[in-house]
């Protein structure tokens, strides 16, 4: 069939196929002797498949690069530019309703009959937009300078035998054994769970052993591909836990071990209102991680160790962000959680956080 034809039968633009051709999605077609170009079952078939993934929203380029497995029936080529894509639309969908629930504040939060309503109006207007600037700054400012892709393919040995300074590592496994079944001690068989900083899946897997249906976030492609590896029956997203890539979700609880402590105190706060995010209201959220009671307690330990000249123990504390016990907590109570606090060895500490009852 002729273009216009072809066009007609897709639902698309002559142009819209002409510009497919041009940018190399279509291999060269027939013509007929009068020069004009001939679409068979196979073109119609792979532009249906162009059209449909172009309403995903990919690109193009990503595209050109998944087309030909994906006209052949081979969906595994596209399915990383398809999680790529919904991932960032979880995003925009979680800002769109952090902006409408902001709207709603500003235009239902006043009497219209209270004094000096306009100037109570535009501070809290002020206040929203200093609020979002600081966060965007706070979520761009992370990045994963440790590397750990490549740390994947050695990450469970490295946990296993305890390597590096200050032994972060020690109890490992009972560690997580305690996490998990702090977390569902309550639960039902195929409560829904979720781990920020799933890693290669130590801690959500001996979840899922339990009954848990479990999914997983983390940053790093080369950790989820190690996870997925060894647990296909979890589900995976990459993303970071100052912007997590789920939208209108809600866990019977939230796990994490290892993570908090490589992002800063006040990026801690946007990581813990991400979670809170995604709790059920009835949810627990169980994180274990490096951390001092409070600044006094860092301070102590500082001092023990410039004491004991372990340089390398220094270094390794200045390179994190070990958290401040004390300041979570209160953030937290801040927001209407309780907190039960209990420190697990030297560093490692367990917060059990869920909603007040009223």
């Amino acid at each position: 069939m002729k273009i216009q034809e072809a066009a007609e039968q897709l639902g698309m633009t002559t142009r819209a196929i002409r510009f497919y051709e041009q940018k190399g999605l279509l291999p060269p077609l027939a013509k007929e002797q009068n020069g004009y170009r001939v679409f068979n079952e196979t073109d119609i078939n792979r532009l249906r498949t162009i059209g449909a993934l172009r309403e995903m929203n990919l690109s193009v380029e990503q595209i050109r690069c998944c087309i030909d497995d994906a006209a052949q029936g081979n969906m595994a080529s596209v399915h990383p530019f398809l999680l790529e894509k919904r991932q960032e639309l979880a995003l925009q969908y979680t800002e769109l309703k952090r902006l409408l629930g902001q709207i709603d504040k500003l235009l239902n939060g006043y009497d219209s009959d209270q004094a000096n309503q306009g100037e109570m109006m535009m501070n809290d207007l002020h206040a929203i937009g200093e609020q979002s600037r600081r966060y965007q700054k706070l979520r761009s400012d992370w990045s994963d300078r440790w590397n750990f892709d490549k740390q994947a393919g050695q990450y469970d040995h490295a946990v296993a035998n305890g390597t590096g300074p200050l032994d972060v590592h020690a109890d490992y496994e009972a560690i997580l054994d305690r996490v998990c079944l702090e977390a569902i001690q309550e639960s039902k068989t195929g409560e829904r769970g979720l781990e920020i900083g799933i890693g290669t899946g130590n801690l959500a897997g001996r979840c899922l052993r339990l009954g848990a249906d479990m999914t997983g976030i983390d940053q790093s492609n080369a950790m989820l591909e190690r996870c997925r590896e060894k647990w296909p029956n979890i589900r995976l997203l990459q993303g970071n836990m100052l912007a997590l890539p789920l939208a209108d979700e809600a866990f019977d609880f939230i796990i994490s071990t290892y993570a908090l402590h490589h992002v800063t105190d006040d990026q801690k706060e946007i990581a813990l209102a991400e979670m809170t995010r995604l709790l059920h209201p009835d949810g627990r959220i169980v994180i274990a991680d490096l951390m001092f009671r409070d600044e006094a307690h860092r301070a102590t330990f500082i001092n023990e160790l410039t004491a004991a000249g372990d340089v390398q123990g220094i270094e390794a504390l200045h390179d994190e962000y070990f958290a401040d016990r004390s300041r979570l907590i209160s953030w937290l109570e801040q927001q209407g959680f309780k907190v039960k606090a209990e420190q697990l060895n030297h560093l490692m500490h367990m917060l059990t956080i869920s909603k007040e009852r009223v």
